[in-house]
Formats: C-alpha cells, structure tokens, sequence
C-alpha cells in the first residue's frame, strides 16, 4: 500500500532538507579547513621571515667586526653602509640597511650619568633646534624629562606639574629615554616636531662620557650644530669627504671646534641600527635592532619588530581628524 502523497512529499522536502544540510556543513568545514590551512601557511611564513630577519642581523654583526678589524675610521663609503637588498625567486624579497647611530645627536647625552644636566650637550641641542627652525626651549623640556629632581627649568622647563594636569595625567620617569619616540610624551614635542627631528637625533644608552658624534656620517644639520660660528665651507667639507673615504686627521677637523665640543666628536663608531624588512609568500616583518660594538664583539642591544615609529607618524593626525 503506497502512503500517502502528503507524506511522499513530506519525505522529499525532508531528503532534500538533509542534503542541503550536508551541502552547508560541507561548506563550512572546507572553509574553515582553508582558513586553517592560510593560517598556517601565515605563521610558517611569519617564521620564515622572523629567521631570515635574525639570519641577516647576524650578517651585519660579522660585516661590523670585520670592518672594526680593517679600518680605524667609519665613513658612509664602507660596505656596511650599502645595504642590502635581492628578491628570492617566486618567493618575495629583503631588504636591509644599516645606519651609524653617532652620525646623531644622542639626546640621553642631555643628562650626566648621575642625572644632572650636561649643559654643552643643552647648549648643542639648542643649536639643532634652531637649525630645523624649531623652538630651542624644547631642549630644556627634554633634559628636565631626563633628569633626576622635579625641578623644572625656569620659565621654560617641565616637569611633573605640567604633566599631571593633563587627561590622562602622567609623570616625567626622570631617567634617559630608551627610545628616542618617547619625545612625543614631552611637552611641545608634536609630531611635526618630532618627525623633523627624528633623522637626526637617536637614544642610546649612556654608562659614562657622552656619546660622541662621528664626523664621518653626521647629516649637515648636526655638523652645524657642534659651534654657533662652524665655517659652513668646513662642514660641507666634512660632507663630501663622508663618501669618499671620510675625515682621517680627528686632531685636525678638532682644533676647528670649541674645546667642550672638540672632545665630543670622533671619525669611528660603536653603535649601530640595522632595519630589515621581508616580505616572504606574503608574510611582511620588520625588525630594528641596535647593535654595539664597544665591546670588541658585535651584542645586540634591543630588538623591536614592527613599522618604525616615523611610518606611522607620517599619516598623524588620522584622516578626517584635527592635529
């Protein structure tokens, strides 16, 4: 006996329910099984990238130990400071480049190892600003961020009480920077500032004598900051020499520079940042990493992956917003 064709219906839309069920649920699976595949490929590749990143870290740390055994000077003709750059085949490309981090003005050298202030490094500071045509107070703003009381500077310095008014309200740590971007918390330091800046000062660490600047890669603007009265025929000289073989007579390029500054310049270095960008099967790292050769051995001193600060500040304010 045939049932009824209500129920031969029934049992269609039901067979055709379960089919369509197992349609979806097929679906699903193979779209979360690609999206496990994809985010495996993307870990695998962010590792590949990571190693590769070390890989040529350490590439620069022997390029840095042979060059400190060949030469007694470092300029901006050496081979570390060609960079590097080549494509895998199928696969993306490097690329890697290396700065000597004397050719800046340290900013921690505003501040004495025993936190009081280093008033040539102030005065030096001061001269920079003026140069980029920023206001020179803000070298006061930045050494009372840096250095050990709460006192700040008559008339143009800041401290705690100019920071606590703010929302959210914070303190100056009283301690040297450990990455030269923290200027942004200062006061008066905008990101227009802060950007005109960043070529030309650095942060590094500073256990005793301030960090001297290295003749031999400096930008223009920090050579013009050494003396009020630098000839500029001298300092364009300095320029031209960089690639081709730089200062080789310090005594010399010194006995043109006040007595203060000519004991903080030098025509070799020990500290160095090499940035690396990869992008591997679609996997993009970036890694900076600062690498001290004071020790006779090349150390790396801190790494950071990711876009540089200056990348980021380059499209400050936000689209739409108000700066």
């Amino acid at each position: 006996m045939k049932p009824p064709r209500s129920q031969r219906g029934l049992a269609l839309i039901s067979a055709l329910l379960v089919v369509s069920l197992a349609g979806v649920l097929g679906t699903a699976r193979i779209f979360s099984l690609q999206m496990e595949s994809q985010s495996s490929r993307t870990l695998i590749g962010n590792a590949r990238a990571r190693m590769m990143a070390l890989g040529i870290e350490e590439l620069a740390a022997e390029m840095l130990s042979a060059d400190a055994r060949s030469s007694a000077s470092d300029h901006r003709g050496e081979r570390w400071a060609q960079g590097i750059s080549e494509s895998i085949s199928g696969q993306g490309a490097f690329r890697g480049s290396m700065e000597d981090m004397q050719g800046r003005f340290n900013v921690n050298n505003l501040v004495t190892f025993q936190g009081t202030a280093d008033m040539i490094a102030v005065a030096q500071f001061q001269r920079l600003l003026r140069i980029l045509d920023l206001d020179d107070t803000l070298a006061y703003k930045a050494m009372d961020w840096m250095d050990a009381d709460n006192l700040p500077q008559p008339l143009v310095g800041a401290e705690d009480e100019a920071y606590t008014r703010l929302d959210p309200p914070y303190q100056a740590p009283n301690r040297p920077l450990e990455d030269v971007s923290e200027l942004l918390a200062v006061e008066g330091f905008s990101a227009a500032v802060w950007s005109a800046l960043a070529p030309h000062i650095t942060a590094l660490p500073v256990p005793g004598p301030p960090t001297p600047i290295n003749l031999n890669t400096a930008s223009e603007p920090v050579l013009m900051s050494l003396a009020d009265d630098l000839d500029p025929v001298r300092a364009r000289f300095w320029l031209e020499s960089q690639k081709s073989g730089g200062i080789r007579d310090l005594a010399e390029a010194q006995r043109a520079l006040p007595s203060g500054m000519a004991r903080r310049v030098a025509i070799a270095s020990n500290w160095f940042q090499l940035r690396v960008a990869i992008n591997v099967e679609g996997a993009r790292f970036f890694l900076a990493s600062l690498l001290d050769r004071e020790s006779g051995t090349v150390r790396t001193r801190w790494r950071r992956q990711g876009i540089p600060a200056e990348a980021w500040l380059a499209q400050w304010p936000p689209q739409g917003a108000e700066g």
